[in-house]
């Protein structure tokens, strides 16, 4: 049987593309459109730019055929599929582009090192507190799907066609950035029992994972069909799912002691280890598409 959902509101538009291919035939030809090499007399569809086709014979989908994002559009006298030669079903999939994924960051700058102690200032400075990471950029919005337009006077017996027109999943949130590791303890001003090195710095805090990118918006599929044989299109034009949240950056470390290792002084305490950051939040998801399929 076919499914069919009636469109909310109008139907969007075809994107507009300068590398749309067409092809034209002759009454009572046929044409074989595949992504499959190996498959004999077959036309290549390419991936990365729409396409359509308007011929007065029949036009036989083989195999799937994926199409990034891109629009594609059949007006054809007659349709019909079949599996390609890795025995693969027919489908046309015009489905956003996943939001890719981002690089973590650098961790942040180190703490300063603690001055150096002098005769007249036994005690040498403390180091820097590290730097608290920024927050993770935000996840890359998945792509909106493209469209797919099918107009035919009739369908061949046995047809059975998957109508792909879902929105692209949003990339993952940027992790937070590690916060700077503390700063070194300053050295002690004279070798002797009575001297210690400074204090380590604290390491800086993680920054927060960055929000998750929005999905990418569905397509719009429309199927038209005169009449013919009982045919089977099913579809689906769902907006694209959120993308998750960023992870925190991680701590960053105590700085060392100054003087640590020296038989003939005291070194000082290490510095402590910041704060982890926080998750980030979740993005929203993409705005479903228009689904249509009527024979």
């Amino acid at each position: 049987m076919v499914t069919s959902k009636k469109p909310k509101g109008k139907p969007k538009p075809l994107k507009a593309s300068s590398q749309a291919l067409s092809t034209k035939a002759e009454r009572g030809s046929t044409t074989l459109l595949t992504q499959d090499p190996n498959l004999k007399n077959g036309s290549i569809v390419p991936s990365g730019a729409s396409y359509d086709i308007a011929t007065p014979g029949k036009v036989i989908i083989c195999g799937p055929l994926l199409l990034p994002g891109q629009n594609f559009s059949i007006e054809a006298g007659a349709l019909g599929t079949q599996n390609d030669t890795r025995g693969q079903a027919a489908t046309i999939n015009v489905r956003g582009q996943d939001g890719a994924p981002m690089p973590d960051l650098p961790p942040a700058a180190v703490g300063s090192t603690g001055a150096r102690g002098t005769p007249a200032h036994k005690d040498p400075g403390n180091g820097g507190t590290g730097a608290k990471g920024s927050s993770g950029a935000p996840g890359i919005r998945g792509g909106d799907a493209g469209n797919v337009i099918i107009n035919i006077g009739e369908v061949a017996q046995g047809t059975q066609l998957l109508l792909i027109a879902d929105g692209g999943t949003g990339g993952k949130g940027q992790r937070g950035q590690a916060g700077g590791t503390g700063g070194t303890g300053g050295l002690s001003a004279r070798i002797g029992f009575f001297y210690r090195g400074g204090n380590g710095g604290n390491g800086g805090n993680g920054g927060s994972g960055g929000k998750g990118g929005r999905g990418g918006n569905g397509g719009v599929i429309e199927v038209s069909a005169l009449g013919g044989s009982s045919a089977s299109f099913t579809g689906s034009a769902k907006g694209g799912t959120a993308g998750a949240a960023g992870d925190p950056g991680a701590p960053g470390e105590g700085g060392r002691s100054g003087g640590q290792g020296s038989r003939f002084v005291n070194s000082g305490a290490p510095g402590n280890a910041g704060q982890a950051g926080s998750q980030g939040p979740g993005g929203v998801p993409g705005t479903d598409g228009q689904l249509n399929l009527n024979e």
